[in-house]
């Protein structure tokens, strides 16, 4: 079952309302920093919030973190993790975000009981994650500063961030697309009021060889219309940022 996300990231009302109504509920999976795909952050009132709830229904909560190293504007916000004072956050985090993204390399943190049934899990699954690519992220960390390699990804997020940002103020149909700007990770989340669905929208981007995901690959009803859409900006250059919103803001501006 799903909890509205906000602006400022999931809805705690909602929340205490599915753990009051559902004894079945085990765990809180979240994304608190740029989350995917809305880009939001929950501030630290609402994680403290989402703590106590989890301490008062006694649930664990997963506090999913790939993107919170990628913040090139605003001010860090203290992990969930560190918030916890009983060992009920499990922490999860990738490289493959910070480091290389074919390297499809992640990590948690959570008390050793429970990590020793995930780690038994996971090989049940796919019996191990590859020796190779553990090595070679060892090895660049005892090579390089990760840390600087971090800080030059997020200067250069923060650059294409905003370029995608001025070419949708400057392509996109005034008053017809709401977005969120994120300050860090690596998407967009766009909202368009005057539609249900934004399926043909997808459709006729892919004619223009632009590809948009739409909201409905997010939800927990995958069927269901959405008039939502989110758009990545790590990969693209400059040039094809420009380029491709432009191509989108051309079908916008047609179908909207």
């Amino acid at each position: 079952m799903g909890v509205t996300v906000e602006d400022d990231g999931m809805n705690m009302d909602e929340l205490e309302e599915v753990l009051k109504n559902n004894d079945g509920v085990k765990m809180i999976y979240t994304i608190p920093t740029f989350q995917n795909p809305t880009g939001t952050t929950m501030p630290l009132e609402k994680r403290k919030r989402l703590i106590e709830l989890a301490n008062k229904y006694d649930v664990l909560i997963l506090e999913d973190n790939p993107y919170g190293d990628l913040r090139f504007s605003g001010e860090d916000v203290p992990t969930v993790k560190s918030l916890d004072t009983e060992g009920r956050v499990i922490y999860a985090g990738s490289f493959s975000k910070i480091l290389s993204p074919g390297m499809r390399l992640g990590y948690i943190v959570a008390p050793a009981p429970l990590a020793e049934k995930i780690e038994m899990l996971k090989q049940v699954n796919d019996v191990h994650t590859p020796m190779l690519t553990q090595l070679m992220c060892v090895e660049f960390m005892k090579k390089y500063d990760i840390d600087k390699y971090i800080a030059k990804n997020c200067d250069l997020y923060g650059k294409k961030c905003a370029k995608m940002v001025e070419a949708m103020e400057k392509y996109f149909p005034q008053g017809k697309v709401k977005w969120v700007v994120p300050e860090g990770g690596i998407f967009l989340w766009c909202e368009c009021p005057t539609i249900t669905d934004i399926a043909p929208i997808v459709d006729k981007c892919l004619e223009k060889k632009v590809a948009i995901v739409p909201g409905s690959n997010f939800a927990t009803d995958i069927y269901a219309p959405s008039n939502m859409f989110r758009l990545n900006y790590s990969s693209a250059t400059l040039e094809n940022i420009e380029e491709g919103v432009r191509r989108i803001g051309e079908v916008l501006n047609e179908m909207l």
